[in-house]
């Protein structure tokens, strides 16, 4: 009683009972499972904690002991010399709320926290509680059994973050069942089948389908419904009279619904073809909002998707189980999937439609020969696994005036224990993948700007989940690469199994899809000639010739991976400051626009903003900015063709003569971006799969051998000639492109038969059918150098002057490996006009012979090339020169053309000569309305 109002008070208890591992890091004890007499298995992963008798809150040193005693069977005297208590750890929380469940009564939680250290872990009274391996282990009281796992220190806390979420909102769970936590957490966190959102309060949301099952018995319309469920010798009256109705994994009801109906009634995928029709027609989507039995004071948002179903063929002897063709009630048992002993019968009915509420009844569905069915397809994908999605960083208040990276960042840090355990274990064989995982994530807060808020969205046209998969894909890449002989090659080539632990195997149940899939994994890993990335490595000076690696040069690799890709956040991109001036080609107050070189900004000028990098030692900083900023290179544009060599390798040849790139240091560049690319694909626990699936192994084996063509730079050839060099040996590597091109037009065929990336014959027939103002414009801008006095040898005779600047149009192979392979011709022609109008946004001259521009194409490179060609009477692509050294194509609606500056814009004239005329006129008309 407290005052006038009366205050119901639980007393608890919590300890985190810690030991230091073989690798140093802390690991906690906690309830991994419990499995009760009934053989149910519930996944706990839950601190040691119990509720304490008024009398026991006492004295928590009393109940410590206790706790120990009972539920771990240490006595007194091991207590005393294998344990210290951490007083100093010891905190008591309060926390008052109204309960739902149990009405005008307040609930108060005093728990008592405390920290227990092991300081003898190998001592033998200890081996029973699995040390000093750190192994799981089981106990048993009052006949659960319980499985205790020693688990790594913040890695695995989502169920204390579940448990104060429900506190927080008031949601008591002491009036829960035994198993309802373990099924929330399971559906929350395991499944994922479930969210939590707080709203006005607590809300758990699921997804569930609806399936109104029809037969027509003697020609009368019956719906089946359940009669009654029971499950552990219980049953529910409110069962009555539903429909099959499960919770759904993912959205697609369709998929789901082939699942309800094969887990409810056992109707196979093949039965539910021959005897099934669905009424597509028929589904509808609905929200309900009520409180959960399962989950006493948690409301639950269900969202339905609810669809008809129709029986064929009744008198069929596969559907007897099913009461028909009679109309017979009928028991269905399953498991629960809980464990063993846990069964759930079913008994289901067969009622009369009209006699249903809701008037869910229907005309007899008589079946004819043209009755339509909806077949289960077999061969739907699994769909392919992503780690959990961080949350945002907060970005502090006070802070509106600063650049958004260094807002965001300011109060950030990196965990270096963890950091340094990642880079030291690399290579370790008990040093698990998820091990690695729980640790960069944990190391690095920069991984959370992947996902950060930003009004601009991602330069990439990605989510900013897909962006994190990606990179923690690449971070995946390093952890197998680095530790190839210990099963990596095969974690890179099949992804993991669920748990992480291990490769997947290729002995598994799976269907066809997936059985064709792991045919190309196993060709992928038995013709990669491993060797070649274990010296590139070795060069790079991440592995040894021991076959050990260096953990500085580890971390400096891991911390520029987790940080590679975060200027792909348009929000965070930096502004060239006054004090800078000049930052490559960009002048004070340009935007850099181009992540990679806006990432290079950062690190030479503002490093502090970003903490992993910042606490690197000096030696492992020059390294990663080598790569970044002081190289000025980009890999990608060379094995695609996608740069003048002038935007290639001017800053890099100079670097190497001026005698500052290490060879080491250019090898740990080629690393990154092998990696960078290995993890394209945003599934990171499927594997390496742009190379494994995607790649052509012919195309992968020349991007590693093209690794040793930059080297040729230390030597008397100019850049355009070592440029040349990479085209005409990526012309005769294909084998069917015939002799080398000369002449007008040679340097435009080899850029864009390596850009292409496919078939290089389609490509280059379609450039002979170019009409020839598309075909000279090609010619023409791709065989600028953006070098000056530098030009090509093979177009000798060739009308081109030393002019500039030269023109990179960004994403121009995205473009031509997308909608160029089906249209190749269509593509090029979309290239050649943006080349055309950028033209006249940047004049040639040759004072200007030794510059470049970048021109991005993002909106275009997804876009089907001949439904650009056609006419659109609302909209128009036009070309905006976003600064001196920049622009960017966009879509614009034609209404708005009074309001554009065309002093920075050009018409993109995709379409027809007639429809060019006509916007030009307009454009000309604006022109003159705004002078």
């Amino acid at each position: 009683e407290s005052g006038t109002t009366f205050e119901r008070v639980v007393p608890l208890l919590r300890i985190s009972l810690r030991v230091a591992d073989a690798l140093g890091r802390d690991r906690e004890l906690r309830i991994h499972a419990t499995k009760g007499q009934d053989g149910v298995v519930n996944t706990r992963n839950q601190l040691l904690a119990l509720v304490l008798t008024m009398e026991e809150s006492k004295s928590w040193r009393k109940a410590v002991e206790s706790c120990f005693s009972d539920k771990l069977r240490l006595t007194q005297t091991i207590q005393d010399t294998c344990l210290d208590v951490d007083g100093s750890s010891y905190i008591t929380k309060e926390e008052r709320m109204a309960s739902e469940t149990v009405p005008g009564i307040c609930s108060v939680y005093k728990s008592h926290n405390v920290a227990i250290r092991v300081k003898h872990k190998d001592s033998p009274a200890l081996h029973h509680i699995g040390l000093p391996g750190c192994t799981e282990f089981k106990t048993e009281k009052g006949g659960v059994e319980y499985t205790w796992a020693w688990n790594i220190v913040g890695s695995m806390s989502k169920e204390d973050e579940l448990m104060n979420m429900l506190l927080e909102n008031g949601v008591d769970i002491s009036e829960w069942s035994a198993n309802s936590f373990a099924r929330l957490y399971s559906e929350v966190f395991e499944n994922k089948s479930v969210t939590l959102e707080k709203k006005d309060q607590l809300i758990r949301t699921m997804r569930v389908i609806k399936i109104w099952l029809h037969a027509s018995i003697l020609t009368h319309d019956h719906v089946l419904v359940m009669r009654q469920k029971v499950q552990n010798g219980k049953s529910d009256e409110a069962d009555e009279g539903k429909p099959i109705t499960m919770q759904m994994v993912g959205d697609d009801w369709e998929l789901n619904m082939e699942n309800a109906l094969t887990a409810r009634l056992g109707l196979t995928t093949e039965q539910q073809g021959k005897y099934l029709n669905v009424d597509e027609s028929s589904y509808r989507f609905t929200e309900e909002t009520g409180n959960s039995r399962s989950f006493p004071g948690l409301k639950t948002v269900y969202l339905v998707n609810e669809v008809t179903v129709y029986v064929r063929h009744l008198e069929n002897s596969e559907l007897r189980h099913l009461g028909l063709p009679d109309g017979n009630d009928f028991a269905f048992s399953r498991d629960s999937g809980a464990g063993s002993g846990s069964v759930v019968v079913t008994y289901w009915g067969w009622v009369h439609a009209s006699s249903l509420r809701g008037g869910k009844s229907k005309p007899a569905a008589v079946p004819t020969f043209c009755d339509r069915i909806t077949k289960v397809d077999s061969k739907k994908k699994v769909p392919k696994r992503r780690v959990d999605c961080p949350s945002h960083l907060e970005i502090p208040s006070g802070t509106e005036s600063l650049p958004m990276l260094q807002r965001i960042m300011k109060k950030q840090k990196t965990d270096w224990q963890r950091a340094k355990a990642a880079a030291k274990n690399i290579r370790q064989p008990g040093y698990s993948c998820k091990n690695f995982f729980d640790d960069i994530t944990a190391a690095f807060p920069e991984l959370r700007l992947y996902v950060q808020d930003s009004e601009g969205g991602l330069s990439s046209g990605r989510s900013g989940d897909d962006e994190y998969q990606r990179t923690i894909g690449a971070l995946f890449a390093v952890y197998w690469l680095m530790r190839g002989d210990l099963q990596g090659y095969e974690s890179f080539c099949f992804g993991l199994e669920d748990d992480w632990l291990k490769p997947r195997s290729e002995h598994i149940k799976m269907d066809d899809a997936t059985a064709e899939e792991f045919k190309k994994r196993r060709a992928f890993f038995d013709a990669t000639d491993w060797r070649k990335i274990v010296l590139l490595f070795t060069e790079a000076g991440l592995l040894t010739t021991n076959g050990a690696h260096d953990p500085d040069r580890t971390l400096a690799m891991l911390v520029l991976m987790a940080v590679h890709d975060i200027m792909k956040v348009t929000s965070l991109l930096p502004v060239v400051e006054d004090t800078v001036k000049t930052f490559h080609c960009y002048q004070t107050g340009d935007i850099v626009s181009d992540h990679d070189m806006a990432l290079g900004y950062i690190l030479e000028h503002h490093e502090c903003w970003l903490p992993s990098f910042d606490g690197l030692p000096q030696a492992q900083k020059e390294a990663v900015r080598f790569t970044q900023s002081k190289m000025d290179y980009n890999m990608g544009w060379l094995v695609q063709a996608e740069a003048p060599p002038g935007a290639l390798f001017e800053t890099f040849k100079e670097v190497i003569v001026s005698g500052h790139a290490k060879p080491q240091d250019i090898a740990f560049y080629f690393v990154h971006w092998f990696v960078d690319l290995a993890g394209a694909e945003p599934f990171p626990l499927e594997g390496c799969e742009k190379f494994v699936l995607k790649f052509p192994l012919k195309v992968l084996q020349q991007f590693l051998d093209s690794f040793s063509i930059v080297k040729t730079l230390s030597g008397p050839k100019t850049e355009t000639q070592v440029f040349e060099d990479y085209l005409k040996w990526r012309w005769l590597a294909d084998g069917t492109l015939g002799a080398l091109p000369v002449g007008v037009g040679s340097i435009a065929r080899m850029r864009l038969v390596v850009m292409a990336q496919g078939d290089g014959k389609a490509i280059t027939k379609a450039f002979v059918q170019l009409p020839g103002s598309d075909r000279e414009v090609l010619s023409k801008e791709l065989a600028l150098t953006g070098m000056q006095a530098q030009r090509y040898s093979a177009a000798c005779g060739e009308d081109i002057t030393s002019v500039g600047p030269a023109i990179l149009v960004y994403y121009a192979p995205a473009l031509l490996q997308k909608a160029g392979k089906q249209d190749p011709l269509s593509a090029m022609i979309v290239l050649a006009e943006v080349l055309r109008q950028a033209r006249v946004l940047w004049p040639s001259s040759e004072p200007q012979a030794g510059k470049r521009v970048i021109v991005r194409i993002d909106n275009l490179k997804d876009k089907d090339a001949h439904t650009l060609l056609q006419p659109d009477s609302s909209n128009m692509w036009v070309l905006n020169k976003t600064s001196s050294a920049d622009g960017a194509v966009k879509q614009i609606p034609v209404s708005l053309i009074g309001t554009i500056d065309w002093n920075t814009h050009q018409v993109l004239h995709f379409v027809g000569t007639s429809r060019s005329r006509t916007v030009m006129h307009k454009r000309n008309d604006a022109r003159r309305r705004t002078s």
